[in-house]
């Protein structure tokens, strides 16, 4: 399947799951900032969070979701962590699919 199709035949969320995936990974592990502050993904990304309109929100693409990820965290969020949310997203969504 082309990278276009799978595009379009997608619905990514950002879940309670998907945040407890990205806590376990490397990636959030390993961000000291997060780690100083106690900051758990829910914080940043959950229904609560600080950029809270992210959950609920339907993306119809991996793209859309990194680019929601990045214009709303100021930068102040490795790319790591966004790269790893979305592609957590992603491997839920299709695993949903199968």
């Amino acid at each position: 399947m082309g990278q276009a199709q799978g595009r379009h035949a997608m619905t990514l969320h950002v879940t309670h799951e998907a945040l407890s995936l990205l806590q376990e990974s490397d990636a959030w592990k390993s961000w000291s900032y997060a780690i100083s502050n106690r900051l758990t993904p829910e914080d940043a990304y959950g229904p609560k969070g600080r950029i809270s309109f992210i959950w609920g929100t339907e993306f119809k693409n991996a793209e859309d979701l990194d680019c929601a990820l990045r214009t709303n965290m100021g930068g102040g969020v490795p790319h790591q962590i966004i790269r790893s949310l979305v592609e957590i997203c992603v491997s839920l969504e299709l695993k949903e699919k199968e």
